[in-house]
């Protein structure tokens, strides 16, 4: 469910459907959605929390930013959970996924506004009741996400939140990027799901983002804070939203490509069952210098100046630089990256006034 009137979210939705608007149980105690609507507003925080990290308003004195605020994105609020978000069905999400990409979906209108990027914060275990996989199932889901894919839409799913060694479903289908659940230190989380074993399709994790208690928007123009690879997986549709704003052109998989080699990767304790290609990096994805990049660093003016140069560490930032007992003048500190034509964020100006001496010691940092 979506907070469709949520403050910081205001404008940015799209209209949306709803492919679960009535939940019915059968007497054998089965259930199924019955009934489809145009509200997609109700059920739990989930779906708000998604679409705040996802594109909430930037510069509005309001709660949060989101990923891909800056790309004029929209959202298309596609419900495919029961009101109280606890059931979906697999016929539902197939429509869903279809729906999304502007397919015909039998009785239900034409979605006139058709996604580039599908965000599947959510995935399923596809099994029998005796414990076997449910091929049938996994096929059925597979050849959604084909069409999806066929039609011009990226799509972006959760590994999961059991500490498998197997990622869900649709993570796990082809044509899917899969993403898996880290914290600040840039670690696995033990809940997030890995690759070791294939069990729902050939997908992997393909990339991980930041997925720890991250704030975000929830119903009643609130903000709350949840963890999961449900928000690690905006994180990555966010920075490819960025990237098609600026680069309308990009197909399906030169999208992929772009996302798969703008990451960051420690071979000292990372693996690729656990950390895909490693950890998505939006500057890197834009050319900005990024963990591992060298930098030049500038400070001085006409009179007197230095030159340094430093690697920036895990998480683009870089170490102290001192320069001692400058002269009387206004200096400037600048920052600036090898080959990557891109200014990092730090420029700053001290001046010295004539008798004085001053230290000027700066950080670079995002």
């Amino acid at each position: 469910g979506f907070d469709l009137a949520h403050e910081d979210l205001a404008g940015r939705f799209l209209p949306g459907y709803d492919f679960c608007a009535k939940l019915e149980r059968s007497a054998a105690g089965s259930s199924a959605c019955n009934e489809t609507d145009d509200d997609p507003s109700l059920g739990g925080s989930h779906g708000t929390h998604v679409a705040g990290l996802l594109g909430a308003q930037g510069n509005n004195s309001r709660g949060i930013v989101g990923a891909a605020y800056g790309s004029n994105v929209k959202l298309l609020p596609v419900k495919i959970f029961d009101n109280t978000g606890n059931f979906a069905d697999i016929n539902g999400f197939a429509k869903g996924i279809r729906w999304a990409v502007g397919l015909e979906v039998n009785g239900i209108p034409i979605n006139k506004y058709p996604a580039r990027i599908i965000n599947l914060s959510l995935g399923g275990k596809f099994d029998n009741s005796d414990g076997s996989v449910n091929t049938a199932a996994l096929e059925f889901m597979q050849d959604a996400v084909d069409d999806a894919d066929f039609a011009g839409a990226l799509i972006v799913a959760a590994s999961g939140n059991d500490g498998d060694r197997f990622v869900r479903s649709p993570a796990a289908a082809n044509h899917v990027i899969g993403v898996g659940w880290i914290d600040e230190t840039l670690r696995l989380s033990s809940f997030s799901n890995t690759s070791e074993i294939k069990r729902y399709g050939p997908g992997v994790v393909d990339l991980v983002a930041p997925g720890e208690k991250l704030l975000s928007t929830i119903p009643g123009g609130d903000y709350g804070v949840q963890s999961g690879t449900s928000m690690s997986t905006p994180m990555v549709s966010g920075i490819a939203a960025l990237l098609l704003s600026r680069e309308p052109q990009l197909s399906n998989d030169e999208l992929a490509q772009r996302l798969a080699s703008a990451t960051y990767f420690d071979e000292t304790y990372m693996n690729e069952a656990k950390y895909g290609k490693g950890v998505l990096r939006a500057d890197v994805a834009f050319g900005l210098p990024g963990p591992g990049s060298t930098v030049n660093v500038l400070i001085g003016n006409s009179a007197q100046s230095a030159l340094t140069t430093t690697t920036l560490d895990a998480y683009g930032n870089s170490e102290s630089f001192t320069l001692p007992n400058l002269s009387a003048g206004t200096y400037r500190f600048t920052a600036l990256s090898n080959g990557a034509g891109g200014q990092l964020f730090n420029s700053q100006e001290v001046t010295v006034l004539e008798g004085e001496q001053k230290t000027l010691e700066a950080i670079i940092r995002r």
